[in-house]
C-alpha cells in the first residue's frame, strides 16, 4: 500500500491523489480485456497499450514526457 501512495505521489498530475494515481488493483480497474480466448501476446499488447494511453493522458499528449514516466527512450517509444 505504501508504494502505491508513494507512486501516486510521484507521478500524480496533481498535489492530490485522485483515483486515475493509483494502481489498478486499488481502484478496481481492468487493464486487460476481458476475455477467456486472450493469447499471451495479446494481453501483453493490451497492457502495453493501456499503459501507453493512460502515460499520453498524463502528459496532455507529449509523447517525449510520455516515454520518460514509462522509463523508455523516445525512439522506442514512438514505435
Amino acid at each position: 500500500m505504501a508504494n502505491a501512495i508513494e507512486h501516486a505521489i510521484v507521478l500524480g498530475a496533481t498535489s492530490v491523489i485522485e483515483p486515475a494515481d493509483l494502481p489498478a488493483r486499488f481502484t478496481g480497474e481492468r487493464i486487460l480485456p476481458s476475455s477467456e480466448n486472450l493469447s499471451y501476446r495479446e494481453g501483453i499488447n493490451a497492457a502495453r497499450k493501456e499503459l501507453v494511453i493512460k502515460a499520453l493522458r498524463k502528459t496532455e499528449g507529449n509523447r517525449a514526457a510520455a516515454a520518460r514516466l514509462l522509463g523508455l527512450e523516445t525512439k522506442y517509444f514512438l514505435r
